[in-house]
């Protein structure tokens, strides 16, 4: 079944134009709130990327599992709270994150390791109940499991880009339109 109201972001949510929306203020509420959690998560994604390295370097090799899961858990936390914050001094004006928001929407690789990257969060938390031993708890095992899976899923995506080509047709941005050709356009760019 089609989408009448097009692509969406990992937040299901649609960028919206202020100008032509009956609710400018909502309009514009709706995309800042994309454009910042987009921030936020890919602050964090960096810092699943960056944590288990930081951790390995101080510890010489030698971490524990333990310090493994809370550093990477530290470091997702801390990029994507001062990725938050660039973000909110980052745009102080309406144009530039409505249009950026809508860019968001209509971007089918961003989208796909969107979800491919909070899909596999999910998975890694639920698999490291059964995985981690139960000494770490249950809020170590959680969050450090779904850090990895932040992190695991990101690398699927750049190697699953990197064995389909170069990438550059997943770029592609959607185009929306009237039509049959949008509509033979929306299927060869999906």
């Amino acid at each position: 079944m089609a989408d009448d109201l097009g692509p969406r972001t990992f937040l299901r949510l649609h960028a919206r134009d202020p100008d032509s929306d009956p609710s400018p203020a909502s309009a514009r509420a709706t995309n800042y709130f994309i454009l910042q959690s987009h921030v936020m998560l890919k602050g964090a994604q960096v810092g699943s990327l960056i944590g288990p390295l930081a951790v390995l370097l101080r510890r010489r090799f030698r971490p524990t599992t333990a310090q493994m899961l809370g550093g990477s858990v530290a470091w997702a936390g801390w990029t994507a709270l001062g990725a938050l914050v660039m973000g909110v001094g980052r745009v102080w004006s309406a144009e530039p994150y409505d249009d950026r928001a809508y860019r968001l929407n209509h971007n089918l690789s961003q989208n796909r390791v969107d979800r491919i990257s909070l899909t596999s969060a999910l998975l890694g938390s639920a698999l490291s109940l059964f995985a981690l031993p139960s000494s770490l708890g249950l809020r170590t095992r959680l969050l450090g499991g779904g850090v990895t899976g932040l992190a695991g899923g990101v690398l699927v995506h750049v190697i699953s880009q990197a064995t389909m080509g170069t990438g550059k047709e997943e770029e592609v941005m959607i185009k929306v339109g009237e039509g049959k050709d949008a509509a033979d356009a929306n299927a060869k760019a999906v």
